[in-house]
Parts: structure tokens; sequence; C-alpha cells
């Protein structure tokens, strides 16, 4: 079932940006006929974030309910502007309207210093996503609730943390008639989750390292109404991925004054 469209915006997977800015166009088109929303994941991307003329941008060439993904990386291509360290005024003009902004953790596209920069323009995510795979679940993205517990450190409140992962996705998809939400006639996918004290670092993609005071933990959970067993990282954080995705650091746009080695003991 087609629920939506998606692009890779990135200069590597279309022959050095040859291509890219047509495969935008296409993609831009496709969605509007057929009347689903465009994801796209804008990294290292020749495509601007800033508007400039009548030129594709991304976002800003992005329509309502479109869905911006890996909204918090710190490379080329980042929604903070290098010179001024806030947000691109042409992102803030997205999302006023309807322009989603989803965080899509992934193994290279949360960054704690971006991610900061956001909090302080009162900037949030709409959708909390974790991008889980192979290379991320021992680090640094390892589950949703380590994703959920990274925002509640940076000031969401715990409401529109829950929101970011129930009906807002489910609503972008076009699915908030079955999921998202506990309401009679929808399905049962539960989640009890409890909000501990800590005391504990958290690593970002490229090493750098917060302290967290708040996690939050799952209890139960069940899918369709069948309850699975709880899984947790087996390291959190894992010292072994932080030293290894540190070598990333260099190469960010935006990124904290000091290296993570220099912060980080394992």
């Amino acid at each position: 079932m087609i629920v939506g469209v998606k692009i890779r915006l990135s200069s590597d997977v279309t022959n050095d940006g040859e291509y890219e800015e047509e495969a935008y166009r296409r993609t831009l088109e496709v969605s509007e006929r057929i009347g689903l929303p465009l994801m796209a994941h804008h990294t290292y991307s020749g495509i601007p974030v800033a508007t400039h003329e009548n030129k594709l941008s991304c976002p800003g060439s992005l329509k309502a309910g479109d869905i911006y993904t890996h909204a918090f990386h710190g490379f080329q291509s980042t929604i903070i502007d290098p010179e001024t360290k806030r947000i691109y005024p042409d992102v803030h003009k997205a999302k006023q309207r309807g322009v989603l902004f989803d965080i899509g953790h992934g193994q290279g596209s949360f960054n704690w210093t971006v991610a900061e920069i956001c909090a302080k323009e009162n900037f949030w995510p709409d959708i909390i996503s974790t991008d889980l795979h192979s290379g991320n679940i021992t680090g640094p993205a390892y589950d949703l609730t380590v994703v959920m517990t990274k925002m509640l450190y940076l000031g969401m409140s715990v409401y529109d943390v829950i929101k970011a992962v129930t009906i807002t996705p489910a609503k972008a998809i076009g699915k908030a008639d079955t999921i998202g939400s506990l309401t009679v006639g929808h399905i049962a996918d539960i989640t009890v989750l409890r909000l501990d004290d800590v005391e504990m670092q958290l690593e970002d993609c490229q090493s750098q390292i917060r302290r967290v005071k708040h996690r939050l933990v799952p209890l139960h959970v069940w899918k369709d109404g069948i309850k699975y067993d709880i899984t947790k990282p087996e390291s959190l954080p894992n010292t072994i991925t932080v030293s290894c995705q540190a070598k990333d650091w260099h190469s960010l746009v935006i990124r904290d004054e000091n290296p993570p080695d220099s912060l980080y003991l394992p």
C-alpha cells in the first residue's frame, strides 16, 4: 500500500548532483499528481535550503503535508545557516505552511548542536522516528524510546513527544482512522512507558555527548492486541559505537566547539 513518495537528495547518488534537480522536480510532480505526501531526505545536496529566485529548494519547494526527514543532521544541507548559527528563515516558513519535520535519527542524522539551536528557536519536530537499522540498533539510535528521551532532554514536553510518535505520524500517512490513538475501533497498538530519573550520557550520531536526567523506559507493548516481549539496549551508551562514530565529527558543518574525544572517556 502506497502512503507517499520519497526522494534522497544527495549528490553522491545523483552522479555528483547532475541528476538531482531533475529527480526532485519529477518527484514533486508525482506527489502532486497522486495526492500523496513527499518525504525528502536532504543531506550533502546541491539543492539549497534557502530559496533563490525561481529555483527549487528544500524544504522551500515542499507543500503542506510533505515531510522533511533527518531534520537535525549537521552536515552540508543542514537547516542551520553555518554563518549565523540560526535556522534558515525558509525552514521556519516551510513549517508555518504545514511541512512536517521528522527526526529520522538513523546512524548519522541526529546532531546535538543542531538540535539545541532548534530548541532555542522553539523549533520542534512534528515526527520523532528512529530510521532504525542494523547500523544503529546498538547505537547511536538504539530504539524509539532512546530517541524520545533525547527530545525530552532538549526541552520538548512529554505530551508533544508522545504526540510526535503516535497521532501526528498516523495522520501524515493517512492512517489516523485506524492507528495513532487509543480509540474504540482502532488497532490495539499500545505501549506502556515509565519516566525514570537517571544520570546517564547519551551520544548523538557523531559521538557528541550530553548528560540526561530523565529517561523513557518501555514496560509493556502490544501490537494489534498481541503482547510482545520488551527489548532493551545491552549497553547505553555503547562505548564501541561511540568510538567508531566519532570519526565523522570533522565532516560536520554544525558541531560542538570541542571534538568528542576530548569530552568522552570510555
